[in-house]
C-alpha cells in the first residue's frame, strides 16, 4: 500500500483528535443548541398555526395537489426550521466575530443551511406540482438521501483529504484491496440504481397512460423487463468501476 495513504486507524485516530479540539468542540456544541432551539421554535409555530387556523395544517395529511393558499401554507412549515437556524447560526456568528474566536465550523454551518433551505424551497414547489404522496415516496428514498450525501460530503472534506480517506483500504478480496471508496459505492451505488430506475419507469408509465397509445398490459411488460436490463446492467458497470472482478465472484 501507498505511504502517503493512511490506514482506517490512522483516520479514525485523526477524526477523534480533531472532535477533541476545544474550539471544535465548542462551535459543535453551539450549533447543536442552534439547531435544537430552532427545531423547537419551528414546532411551536407550526402547532400554533394549526390551533390558529386547522385549515392551514389539515391538507398536509391528505394527497391531493396544493392551491395557491396551501402552497405557502406548506411554505411556511418547510422554511421555518432552516430560516429560524439561520438566523439563530448567524447571531452565533457574530458573537465569535466580535470576540475573534475560531469560527470556521460555525460558517460551514451556515453555508450547509443556506443550501438546505433552497432544497426545501425547491420541495415545497414539488408538493404544488405534484401529489404528496408520490413527493413523500420519493422524497424519503431518493431526494433525503441525496442531501445526506451531499451534506456528510461537504462536513468530510472541511477537514479531511476526501481522496485519501476513499483510498485506505481495510480489508482484501481475492487479494485485491478493497478501499473504503469501492465499498461505500458497492453499498450506495445499487439502491440509487434501483430507485431512479424505478422513477424512470414511472414516468414513462405516467405517459404512455396519458397519451393511451398501446395498452396496459404491453406497456408494463416492456417496462418490467428494460428494468431487469439496466438494473443488471448497472450492477455490472458499478462492479467494473469499483475493480471487482464479477466472473470472479460469480465462480
Amino acid at each position: 500500500m501507498n505511504n502517503n495513504i493512511p490506514s482506517l486507524s490512522e483516520i479514525i485516530a485523526n477524526q477523534l483528535l480533531f472532535l477533541g479540539r476545544r474550539n471544535v468542540q465548542n462551535q459543535l456544541t453551539i450549533i447543536f443548541l442552534s439547531l435544537i432551539l430552532a427545531w423547537l421554535l419551528s414546532k411551536w409555530l407550526w402547532s400554533y398555526l394549526g390551533k390558529r387556523f386547522p385549515p392551514v395544517t389539515s391538507f398536509i395529511y391528505s394527497d391531493k395537489k396544493l392551491n395557491l393558499r396551501q402552497y405557502f401554507d406548506i411554505l411556511i412549515q418547510f422554511l421555518n426550521f432552516p430560516v429560524i437556524s439561520l438566523i439563530l447560526l448567524d447571531l452565533n456568528y457574530l458573537i465569535f466575530l466580535s470576540q475573534n474566536w475560531t469560527r470556521g465550523m460555525i460558517s460551514l454551518s451556515i453555508e450547509l443551511m443556506g443550501f438546505y433551505l433552497i432544497y426545501r424551497c425547491l420541495l415545497a414547489g414539488l408538493y404544488a406540482r405534484f401529489s404528496l404522496n408520490t413527493i413523500k415516496y420519493y422524497h424519503g428514498r431518493l431526494l433525503a438521501p441525496l442531501l445526506v450525501l451531499f451534506l456528510l460530503r461537504n462536513i468530510i472534506i472541511f477537514y479531511n483529504d476526501l481522496q485519501e480517506i476513499a483510498q485506505a483500504s481495510p480489508l482484501n478480496l481475492f487479494n485485491s484491496p478493497i478501499t473504503l471508496g469501492s465499498i461505500f459505492i458497492l453499498i450506495i451505488a445499487p439502491y440509487f440504481l434501483v430507485i431512479i430506475v424505478t422513477l424512470i419507469e414511472s414516468v414513462i408509465m405516467s405517459i404512455a397512460n396519458f397519451k393511451k397509445q398501446a395498452s396496459r398490459g404491453e406497456i408494463e411488460a416492456t417496462l418490467l423487463l428494460g428494468r431487469y436490463f439496466f438494473i443488471v446492467l448497472g450492477f455490472i458497470i458499478i462492479l467494473g468501476y469499483v475493480g471487482v472482478n464479477a466472473t470472479a465472484i460469480a465462480a
